[in-house]
């Protein structure tokens, strides 16, 4: 037992019996001297030397058990000394070998060392995951099949040396069993195989080659398929019915133009149109059209000018058609990847995947706009800490690292977050967007200052506009932090707060301004000076707005409606930063980029229970199972507060 053994050693260090009497009265022993604290001690241990030994014999770990089997641990030690002079006879015989062996198997040897411990290395197989893409014609953009309607990722082993060729008759496989998949026969679609940038597969390159290029820890291809489009004829071609034609020509600046989606792959072909027209995606049935033919005295109407055959096979070879640009974004990196990808002005152009990258070198299993929305609230955000100065407004600074090249790409970042997503960083300073937007601001730089400086600074300001005081050295002090060269009066104070905001926010970031405005130009056509001017306070997100965005199941029962009642009294209570990742949770964004957020009730209990966002659909699921508000606000808290957010539903 512990509590002799401390006893002893007090009677060893000379202590006296009395005082071991009295701890042991008191039943003070080994455990309970670690907890006390040195001036308690000295009441029974008067020396400090005795504490100090004390204390110290107690912290000590237990000793371990005596061994009981002395002989058993002697034949163990005998058998491992055995094992360990042959494992030496062992190396030294392939040792003696390898110098009487040839040139070529020493060069393998020496090989197999380097690779001694690396099974990829030495293996002849590696793993892939296979996904498989469809086209959608709606969209004009290439869309992963899920797992329910017979897609999903597939993982499987191939040998280093499979090709295009063998990877995509792999695919068709798995994909398209028997000939035939969830979306129809084989035959009727055209086939590619990409990589996990969903550029397609060169046939020179193999599996092994693209993990030595890529140097990710498992490749992922996709199976890419397109339905194959016929030019419609008539069909009846001998009917008495005149045929009305019209050429879809190649896309215009013109906005309706560019809204219809492209049903063919050669554009120059001529379609047959009844009275009444389809709609797109009922061009692309297999089926006649069921649209009757209109009377012979119908008016034809022409789209464009009518094109020869000559000048339509110009036309299938020069149209330009947009690109989708993969991007990979590591988390943790998100602002120094963001504008490396969209340093290329070619980006405006091109449709936008991204896949985001985990800090492990996994990518994450998350695809779609949602990751998308994601990857620019992130960029913003970090945008925000790295690149900006200011409290409420911020303006962005000057840095070494960052030439035009650099702001051009965060002009890009934000137009193409804006066109594509209506997401715009309201964090950054009106007036400075307004001077980079439309090249000046005549905006009331006073009030903006008070914005941009910090809370305390803010509240010094103001009192002294309301009554100046008769000690202004805090004034002076704070004003010439930002090289005021004037002492403050009562008469000229709002004047030069006046001055300091024109050059804090206009003329300081004039150079950052003057590198964006090229790009941002491009956003004058579809928001004006007037829009800007009143989307600041249309997107800043309030607990009223988020309330009236929140649309329920038409019905509801019972529990579900009280649920839906927490729900509302938690996005009440929460604080502007809170609501921005509660946004964000739901939509992807924190700002009020979308205009419903659809409220779904599920029936999860246990450690399943936990709301879930689809930021891809801007849909909540929310457990109708809560028993109280305050089950629902921790969980709610859990997840909003955590550092890191994973997309990983697919």
């Amino acid at each position: 037992m512990a509590t002799p053994n401390l006893y002893e050693f007090l009677e060893s260090r000379g202590v006296g019996p009395d005082i071991i009497d009295r701890m042991k009265t008191e039943k003070i022993d080994a455990a309970v001297v670690v907890m006390m604290e040195d001036t308690a001690l000295a009441d029974f241990i008067p020396l400090l030397g005795d504490r100090i030994a004390v204390r110290s014999f107690c912290t000590k770990p237990p000793q371990a058990p005596t061994d009981k089997h002395p002989r058993k641990q002697a034949l163990l030690q005998k058998l491992r000394k055995k094992l360990r002079l042959r494992r030496n006879e062992g190396e030294s015989g392939s040792d003696e070998n390898e110098e009487s062996s040839s040139g070529a198997s020493s060069s393998h040897s020496c090989k197999s060392s380097l690779l001694k411990g690396n099974r990829n290395a030495t293996s002849d197989k590696r793993k892939i995951d296979i996904g498989w893409l469809d086209f959608d014609c709606t969209s004009q953009t290439y869309k992963q099949v899920r797992k329910q309607k017979g897609g999903g990722t597939r993982q499987l082993s191939v040998l280093k040396t499979t090709g295009r060729a063998e990877l995509l008759d792999l695919a068709q496989g798995l994909f398209f069993k028997d000939g035939v998949s969830s979306k129809g026969d084989q035959s009727n679609y055209e086939f590619d195989i990409c990589d996990f940038r969903q550029k397609s597969m060169c046939d020179e390159f193999t599996v092994g080659q693209l993990y030595e290029e890529s140097k990710m820890p498992i490749l992922r291809f996709y199976l890419r398929t397109k339905e194959k489009i016929e030019p419609l004829e008539s069909a009846n071609e001998n009917s008495n019915h005149n045929k009305k034609k019209a050429i879809i020509i190649e896309s215009s600046d013109s906005g309706e133009e560019q809204a219809m989606p492209l049903p063919f792959e050669n554009v120059g072909n001529e379609v047959e149109i009844g009275q009444e027209c389809s709609s797109p995606t009922s061009q692309f049935d297999n089926e006649a059209p069921r649209s009757p033919s209109p009377p012979p005295d119908t008016p034809t109407i022409t789209f464009g000018p009518t094109h020869t055959p000559d000048t339509q096979n110009q036309l299938d070879d020069t149209i330009p058609l947009p690109q989708t640009e993969v991007l990979l974004i590591r988390r943790g990196a998100v602002v120094r990847d963001m504008i490396n990808s969209f340093s290329n002005p070619g980006i405006m152009d091109a449709n936008i995947s991204v896949h985001m990258i985990l800090p492990s070198g996994q990518m994450e299993a998350g695809l779609g706009s949602g990751v998308y929305k994601d990857a620019v609230t992130q960029f913003w955000q970090e945008f925000y800490e790295e690149m900006t100065t200011g409290d409420t407004y911020k303006v962005p600074v000057i840095r070494h690292d960052f030439g035009e090249r650099e702001w051009e790409a965060v002009a890009r970042i934000l137009v193409k977050g804006w066109v594509d997503l209506r997401y715009f960083p309201i964090s950054l300073s009106p007036v400075f967007m307004e001077t980079a937007l439309f090249g000046s601001s005549h905006a009331d730089t006073k009030s903006a200052f008070l914005q941009y400086i910090p809370e305390s600074e803010r509240n010094i300001l103001e009192a002294a506009l309301q009554e100046f005081p008769s000690d202004n050295e805090e004034l002076v002090e704070i004003l010439g932090e930002y090289d005021c060269k004037k002492l403050p009066s009562e008469t000229n104070l709002s004047h030069i707060i006046s001055e300091m905001g024109h050059k804090e926010i206009i003329q300081k970031p004039r150079f950052i301004a003057d590198c964006m405005q090229p790009v941002l130009k491009s956003l004058h056509g579809s928001l004006t000076k007037s829009e800007f001017l009143n989307l600041y306070e249309e997107m800043q997100p309030s607990p009223k707005k988020v309330i009236a965005m929140l649309q329920f199941p038409p019905e509801c029962t019972a529990n579900e409606q009280t649920v839906g009642t927490y729900l509302k009294r938690y996005v009440r209570s929460l604080n502007e930063h809170m609501l921005k990742r509660f946004l964000r949770f739901c939509t992807g964004s924190d700002v009020l980029s979308v205009n419903v957020i659809n409220v779904i009730f599920t029936q999860l209990t246990g450690f399943e229970r936990r709301p879930i966002g689809h930021t891809c659909g801007n849909v909540l699921e929310v457990p109708s199972t809560y028993k109280s508000f305050v089950d629902l606000r921790h969980e709610f808290n859990e997840i909003l507060q955590s550092g890191v957010w994973v997309m990983d539903v697919i």
